[in-house]
């Protein structure tokens, strides 16, 4: 690989762990507090691997947090792994993005740029954001099927997208977004001059991924304390929608998010266009347009989902989360890896638009992660001291909506809290 997208990557991956090593306790924090019986043994497994939770069931993402805080007892080991996976996957589409256009390039710095910014700083320091580390590598995962996928491997580009995709489903609503268009994409790699066992086997698939939607919903609840969608305003779902889409950026863009959104707008239309004239003109290229579409529809998708769904709020910053961040930038790598091979001037734009953010990024970052670190660090000391559970939470969570949760969970991932009264 090209040197100065090796050097960014290995930068970048110190500083990533740095920060959550730096700025984070082992504390619940937010909807982390919901999960505390469950991982101290006070909850049965399988009933809270399937309960909803907000929109979604996460079941994937749930397992791998509690197997994870059983081997450790920590709740950062899910911040750490976050960053091991990124920097794992950031290698893995850098020599991906070479290999489509037939050599390394400085380009590529734009992958772990994107990736692994001070940006995702919500993702970063709460572990169980490793629910959106997963949805965005396995998204990311599509697109690199899409882009390899020919005649002569659609049995196996099926197969491979299929498992991703009901990889994806277990991982929550944000999930379910992609089978409409990832499951049409099975079914016309299916109508392809197959034998009946791999039509059979594709068909079968996307069988499946409609099924665990319809198991999805039954018993479905909407949230309380969310408000429904605000249908007589669709100009707040997209902007909504808009915003979402912004922080694929970074969260450091949000000053400039109407900006930012234009840019990312831009993109995905010339990545459409142009894979609108490769279909047209390149017959063997039509299945890896698809894909890719089929993909990008999917990641749309979910920010349409997220503007929808938060467009009954009364905040005008709905969309505007650092979380949002690692599920919107599979848009960006999206267009980048379109691009590899023609008009690289795209790539040129991206790689230097991700690079000249890094400091907002960082210095966002920082200034959240600091607050964000003394007001742990507050609750962590009166842990220490034996403050009784109720004065903790009346001290630091009033307002936090995790009240009842933190003053039962306190005591049982701290035992001498026990007797506070």
């Amino acid at each position: 690989m090209h040197r100065f997208p090796v050097a960014v990557w290995a930068a970048l991956t110190v500083a990533g762990l740095g920060f959550v090593l730096a700025f984070t306790r082992n504390l619940p924090w937010a909807d982390e507090w919901e999960f505390v019986p469950a991982l101290a043994g006070h909850e049965p497994i399988p009933e809270w691997l399937w309960r909803q939770h907000n929109e979604h069931r996460l079941p994937l993402p749930r397992l791998v947090y509690l197997l994870l805080f059983r081997l450790t007892g920590d709740f950062r080991a899910g911040c750490v792994l976050q960053i091991l996976v990124l920097l794992g996957l950031a290698w893995w589409l850098m020599r991906v993005s070479a290999r489509v256009r037939g050599e390394a390039a400085w380009q590529d710095a734009f992958i772990p740029a994107g990736l692994l910014n001070w940006g995702h700083v919500e993702n970063f320091l709460m572990g169980y954001q490793i629910n959106f580390v997963l949805v965005c590598g396995l998204a990311c995962g599509l697109l690199v099927t899409a882009v390899a996928s020919t005649t002569a491997n659609r049995v196996r580009t099926g197969v491979t997208a299929g498992g991703l995709l009901l990889l994806l489903e277990l991982c929550g609503g944000t999930g379910l977004a992609f089978v409409p268009s990832v499951g049409l994409w099975l079914v016309v790699l299916a109508a392809g001059p197959l034998g009946f066992a791999s039509r059979l086997t594709l068909l079968g698939l996307v069988a499946v991924a409609a099924g665990y939607v319809w198991l999805y919903f039954q018993g479905y609840e909407r949230p309380p304390g969310h408000p429904p969608m605000n249908l007589d305003r669709p100009g707040k779902a997209a902007v909504v929608t808009a915003q979402y889409l912004a922080m694929g950026l970074g969260y450091g863009v949000k000053p400039a998010w109407p900006l930012a959104s234009a840019f990312v707008f831009a993109l995905l239309g010339g990545t459409v266009l142009h894979l609108g004239t490769v279909w047209r003109n390149e017959r063997a290229s039509r299945l890896r347009v698809e894909g890719i579409l089929a993909v990008l529809g999917g990641v749309v998708a979910l920010a349409a989902a997220v503007g929808l769904g938060r467009s009954g709020f009364h905040s005008d910053e709905m969309g505007l989360w650092s979380r949002y961040g690692l599920l919107a930038w599979p848009v960006l790598f999206g267009g980048f890896l379109t691009f590899a091979r023609n008009r690289r001037w795209v790539q040129t734009v991206l790689c230097g638009v991700t690079l000249a953010l890094l400091p907002m990024n960082f210095a966002v970052g920082w200034g959240w992660a600091a607050a964000h670190d003394r007001w742990l660090g507050a609750i962590e000391q009166d842990v220490r001291d034996g403050v009784p559970p109720a004065t903790i939470v009346q001290s630091h969570l009033t307002g936090s909506g995790q009240e009842a949760r933190a003053v039962r969970g306190l005591p049982l991932l701290f035992p001498h809290l026990n007797g506070a009264p």
